[in-house]
């Protein structure tokens, strides 16, 4: 390699640096400052379900800070939720779904709350019908380190 294309190639590195470095610093606050930052409540319209009910789940995320909160997302895609039994994953909202991939974000005001609602059918990945029995559902806010909620518990029953 000549002089000039070792130099050249040396500030690429740096541009690429200082780029990768802005970049987490803007993200790396998501972590555990988001964490502090924001509460997600996950709830259910109720606790005991029949075959045929759909099972309407909220996410509900806070600022319980005192200034706004922006919260900066890879996609389109801001929220998620998960059906799970045991350790098993039945059904993830997420699934067979397109987000745009370009970066969106969200500010939340001091102690403002945004929701995210879904409705779940209760059929699996597989498009079957599940059994009756105790299900769990998780919601996440897909940060960079994604937020999870509570857990909630709900029981299906014929």
């Amino acid at each position: 390699m000549s002089a000039g294309s070792n130099i050249f190639y040396g500030l690429r590195l740096i541009w690429v640096g200082l780029f990768l470095l802005l970049w987490a610093g803007n993200g790396s606050s998501f972590g555990g400052e988001k964490e502090k930052a924001l509460r997600l409540l996950l709830t259910t319209n109720k606790q005991v379900y029949t075959k045929d009910d759909l099972v309407e789940l909220t996410l509900m995320v806070t600022n319980i800070t005192g200034h706004p909160e922006r919260l900066s997302f890879s996609s389109a895609k801001q929220y998620d939720f998960v059906i799970k039994q045991g350790d098993q994953e039945l059904w993830r909202w997420s699934n067979g779904k397109s987000f745009a991939m370009a970066l969106t974000s969200l500010t939340l005001g001091p102690k403002e709350s945004r929701q995210f609602q879904v409705s779940w059918g209760q059929i699996n990945r597989a498009g079957k019908q599940v059994e009756p029995g105790f299900y769990e559902a998780i919601g996440s806010l897909e940060l960079r380190n994604n937020l999870l909620s509570n857990p909630i518990s709900f029981e299906i029953r014929n």
